[in-house]
């Protein structure tokens, strides 16, 4: 489960009280499933990079991640066997949903959280249904991993190694690992027999960003301020976190640098970072953590069913590019500054 800060979740809920969907700008359709054909389809980029055979299916799994709705996945009809759903949203990452349902016989909402990953389960197997296998992410962590089969997706390739695709499920705050048993049979059994909905002008949750491939950074870093690309930590990567290392050189270490695709709070992201105005973008720079973030694109926002949208008062949540490296000192201009500026023209 990502850890969450209670004062945040509090607010973030206040303001979804009633059945809201996250979404951006416009009032999205009801989704529907969406083609099957759409997770696999087109070229994988790999950016100038030389990957192996087993490197480019990889890439095309996080990609095929980052186009499923989650809140889609988990919607209504997700969860139909289990309560009311009051609202629905993405609140700290792209991959993830989280859900307000209430439980019949249960006195106060579950906030159930939705993670689509490559994972590899290290739990028993707890599913209910027949022919629902769904595991524990790790013995006693309430934690319950749902296999999404994208190999049997046309254009999917075999994905090699003990990852895999699964729909993580667990509980914000309070956790009743009877009720997240209960939700992740019941996602389960939908998997068997319902298409992937895709995220797409239809989704439940949309926005710009989330649709980016967090690596394609890559295409625009060579030359940055004499620095090269040494390498791309593929394995290491994730639907919307790209780890690589940059070298200043033959001879040189390399630096390791991680930059991710997420939602943030404006005023918690920016807290105590110094501002570094750049032609590009406006980067918050902490020079402890040695780590960058850009916010793009306008405010992330909900909707409620009717159409209306939320008033989110004093929170303001948008999408931003994190960076983080592992430079020694992080003084003067520093490649995370310098990654974040690159991102953001990019990604704006």
């Amino acid at each position: 489960m990502h850890p969450l800060v209670s004062g945040l979740m509090a607010a973030t809920l206040l303001l979804s009280a009633g059945c809201a969907d996250a979404v951006e700008g416009s009032a999205r359709p009801v989704p529907g499933v969406g083609d099957p054909a759409a997770f696999f389809a087109g070229a994988v980029p790999t950016y100038g990079q030389r990957v192996s055979a087993a490197e480019e299916i990889r890439l095309a799994y996080l990609r095929a991640l980052r186009r499923v709705d989650v809140c889609g996945l988990v919607g209504r009809d997700g969860l139909a066997r289990i309560g009311e759903i009051h609202s629905s949203g993405t609140f700290l990452e792209f991959d993830e949903c989280d859900v307000d349902v209430k439980i019949p016989g249960v006195a106060a909402p579950r906030y159930i959280s939705a993670t689509v990953e490559l994972a590899q389960p290290q739990g028993p197997e707890v599913g209910r249904d027949p022919g629902v296998q769904v595991r524990e992410a790790v013995p006693g962590a309430c934690e319950y991993l749902v296999p999404i089969d994208l190999a049997a997706l046309p254009g999917a390739g075999r994905l090699p190694g003990r990852q895999q695709p699964y729909l993580r499920i667990g509980m914000v705050a309070e956790p009743d690992c009877a009720a997240v048993a209960r939700v992740a049979s019941a996602l389960g059994a939908r998997l068997t027999h319902t298409p992937l909905p895709v995220r797409d002008g239809a989704a439940t949750y949309t926005t710009a960003l989330a649709e980016r491939d967090p690596c394609e950074v890559l295409a625009v870093l060579d030359g940055l301020d004499s620095w090269d690309i040494d390498s791309w930590d593929i394995a290491g990567g994730e639907p919307y976190r790209c780890a690589f290392g940059m070298t200043r050189g033959p001879g040189t270490a390399a630096v390791p640098v991680q930059l991710s695709l997420r939602p943030r709070v404006v005023d918690a992201g920016i807290d105590g970072r110094e501002l570094v105005r750049t032609p590009d973008a406006e980067v918050y720079l902490d020079r402890q953590l040695c780590t960058a973030l850009v916010f793009v694109g306008p405010p992330l926002r909900r909707r409620l069913g009717n159409g209306d949208l939320v008033d989110t008062g004093d929170l303001d949540i948008r999408a931003a590019i994190d960076v983080a490296s592992g430079e020694a000192g992080c003084t003067g201009p520093t490649l995370v500054g310098q990654v974040a500026a690159r991102a953001a023209a990019l990604y704006r």
